[in-house]
């Protein structure tokens, strides 16, 4: 991430060259952004964190209990998310507050969100359509059994190595 960010001089610069920068468009703007009001790769990376968890909290704060093993869950799946990987940080905080603003029927905002998302990350394009569509059919309030079954999955996909499925479709 270093060297791209040291390439990305500024905001001009960036948009001149989306084509040639390593990352995403969406990030590389956000880099070139931050590079042209003289933030360091530090402090970007201070931005990009503050992002995440203010997703989180705004996530959690919906929680009425179990808020603890629900940070548990965060902290064993997602540890390299926190420290490392900045562009699926970024992506998975726009992917939450789209969430969050499909609650409140906020469509505009939903919409600007999952376009961030998939701007800052491509492998965002496999999660946001699903989402939207299972939003679109139930067009309700999820019931209990619904979290439930998505937790199943949550940890199988924990076992089963999807990567050798999901790169050659990336790529």
């Amino acid at each position: 991430y270093v060297p791209n960010y040291i390439e990305t001089e500024s905001l001009t610069y960036a948009f001149n060259h989306l084509s040639n920068l390593q990352f995403e468009s969406g990030y590389n703007l956000f880099c070139g952004l931050l590079s042209s009001l003289g933030c360091s790769f530090w402090c970007m990376t201070a931005v990009i964190s503050t992002i995440y968890f203010g997703a989180i909290y705004a996530l959690f704060k919906q929680l009425k209990s179990k808020k603890t093993f629900a940070l548990m869950i965060l902290v064993v799946l997602d540890n390299a998310l926190m420290y490392a990987a900045l562009r699926q940080s970024l992506s998975i905080a726009c992917f939450i507050f789209m969430i969050l603003a499909l609650q409140k029927k906020d469509y505009l905002a939903t919409i600007v969100c999952a376009v961030l998302s998939i701007l800052f990350h491509k492998s965002a394009m496999f999660v946001i359509p699903p989402t939207l569509l299972i939003y679109a059919i139930t067009n309700s309030n999820l019931k209990q059994y619904t979290f439930e079954l998505l937790l199943l999955l949550l940890c199988v996909l924990v076992v089963v190595p999807l990567i050798n499925i999901i790169n050659p479709v990336i790529d």
